[in-house]
């Protein structure tokens, strides 16, 4: 069971979306609250736009669009960082055993390899090591497979050790 603090009721937890950020792994509304928040956020903050070929629009995707590029733009090393661990959750590659503090360690990493490549002017990556998709052995994404060099030597190694 679990509490809304919205509709300050008790329901089920499959009344709750799941959510990994919060501790017990739900978010704080149910479900209908978070639908009504929604379409309530949506009124208040999509203005609508008539365009030329004479339909109404909601211009607000843009808006959101375009303010998620500049969060993407401006923290570069947290996207690639995310970016990695997606592809690496897909090859199954990274364990399910990581504390937080390797989690930071590995964002760590891309985020030296972006101030190394703005401050050098030379492309750094992040490296694995041991590649996740070898012909002979695969690695983990973990932090201490990874390595930032620089981005010739990244390309020229391809995916060998």
């Amino acid at each position: 069971m679990k509490y809304c603090s919205n509709c300050n009721l008790t329901k089920e937890h499959t009344e709750f979306y799941i959510s990994k950020g919060r501790s017990d792994g739900f978010h704080i509304y149910c479900k209908s609250c978070s639908k009504q928040k929604n379409k309530e956020w949506k009124a208040k903050n999509t203005t609508q736009v008539y365009e030329y070929n004479k339909t109404w629009v909601n211009s607000n995707k843009d808006k959101i669009s375009k303010n998620y590029k500049n969060w993407q733009i401006n923290n570069r090393a947290k996207v690639n960082s995310y970016n990695s661990f997606r592809r690496a959750v897909e090859l199954q590659a990274t364990p399910s055993w990581l504390t937080e503090s390797q989690n930071l360690h590995i964002q760590c990493k891309y985020s030296l390899a972006q101030m190394l490549s703005r401050e050098t002017g030379i492309q750094y990556h992040v490296d694995h090591i041991v590649p996740l998709k070898g012909k002979t052995v695969c690695g983990l994404h973990v932090s201490w497979n990874l390595q930032v060099i620089p981005a010739v030597e990244n390309l020229r190694k391809s995916n060998k050790v």
